[in-house]
This record gives C-alpha cells, structure tokens and sequence, in this order.
C-alpha cells in the first residue's frame, strides 16, 4: 500500500457559486476524482462547463451505495 499513488476526492453539488474558479483548480491539479451529484451534473451541463478530470463519478441513485467505493478507495 506505501506505493499507490495518492489521489484527491473533489465533490461539487449543485451550487453555482464559484464553479469556475472549482474547476479552474481542479484542473491545475493531478490524481483528481470527481465526486458529482445529480444538481452539478445539471448545472456543469446549464452552464457548458468541461472539465478534465479523468475519473468522474456521478450520483444516479436516490441511496448512498455510490460511497461505498470511495471508503474501498476505488
């Protein structure tokens, strides 16, 4: 486990406020996972935000089931 290489958790809901400037540093930095919920994927797609992260994980479900990978650290 000391070799794997670290990696930071970044979640967005549904706020407007200062989502540029969030994806903005977001995109400055390395080994990122983004964590949105259903309002932010509404709102990136409102506002015609991109970004480029390479894992994205998105809230679909009603429950909490989905954090169950990021306490298995997937």
């Amino acid at each position: 486990m000391a070799n794997e290489e670290k990696r930071l958790a970044w979640a967005l809901t549904g706020s407007g406020h200062y989502l540029r400037e969030c994806l903005d540093i977001i995109s400055s930095l390395e080994n990122v996972d983004l964590f949105l919920s259903k309002a932010a994927a509404e709102i990136l797609q409102q506002y015609g935000y991109k970004h480029n992260v390479g894992r994205v994980f998105q809230d679909k479900t009603a429950s909490s089931v989905p954090v169950e990978l990021f306490y298995q650290g997937k």
